[in-house]
C-alpha cells in the first residue's frame, strides 16, 4: 500500500490534508452538539419563563452545528472521491503504458489472471479516506476532550 501511496501527486496529498481538516472540523462540530442539548435542559428544567430567548438561541447554535458538520463530511465525500478516482486514473494509466511498452517476449508471458482490476483500489482508498480518517479523529478528540475536561 505504501508502494502506492508514492504514485500520489502533490495535489492528492493536498487533498489528503484538506480532507483530514474538514474530518476534524466535522468531528468536533458533532461532538459540540451534546454540550449544546444539556444546556438547552438545563435551561428549561430552570423555573425562569424568560428563559426561552436563551433556549433558542442554544438551539439556534446547536442546528448550526449540525448544518456545519453536514457540509464538512459532504465537502470531505467529494473530495475523498475525486482523489479516489483520480489516484486510480493515474495507476490505470501507468499500467496501461507499461502493459503497452511490453515486448513480444513480454506478451507471451502475459497472461488474463496478471490483469488487474483496479476499481478495488479505488473503493479502498475511497473509505480509507473517509471511515478510517473520521472514526480515528472522532475518537482521539473525544478522548483528549475526556482527559483533560476542555473542548480544544
Amino acid at each position: 500500500m505504501i508502494k502506492l501511496f508514492k504514485n500520489f501527486t502533490i495535489k492528492e496529498w493536498l487533498i489528503v490534508l484538506m480532507c483530514i481538516a474538514l474530518t476534524y472540523v466535522n468531528v468536533t462540530l458533532e461532538l459540540k452538539i451534546p454540550d449544546y442539548m444539556s444546556e438547552i435542559t438545563t435551561l428549561i428544567q430552570s423555573s425562569s419563563n424568560t428563559m426561552n430567548h436563551d433556549i433558542l438561541i442554544q438551539g439556534m447554535w446547536m442546528t448550526l452545528c449540525a448544518f456545519g458538520s453536514f457540509v464538512c463530511a459532504g465537502i470531505s465525500v467529494y473530495f475523498a472521491a475525486k482523489l479516489s478516482s483520480s489516484f486510480s486514473l493515474n495507476i490505470r494509466s501507468k499500467i496501461f503504458n507499461k502493459v503497452e511498452n511490453f515486448g513480444i517476449e513480454e506478451m507471451k508471458k502475459f497472461s488474463t489472471p496478471s490483469l488487474i482490476t483496479i476499481q478495488p483500489l479505488f473503493f479502498i482508498n475511497f473509505l480509507f479516506t473517509n471511515s478510517v480518517f473520521f472514526c480515528k479523529i472522532y475518537w482521539n478528540t473525544n478522548v483528549i476532550w475526556r482527559i483533560y475536561g476542555t473542548k480544544v
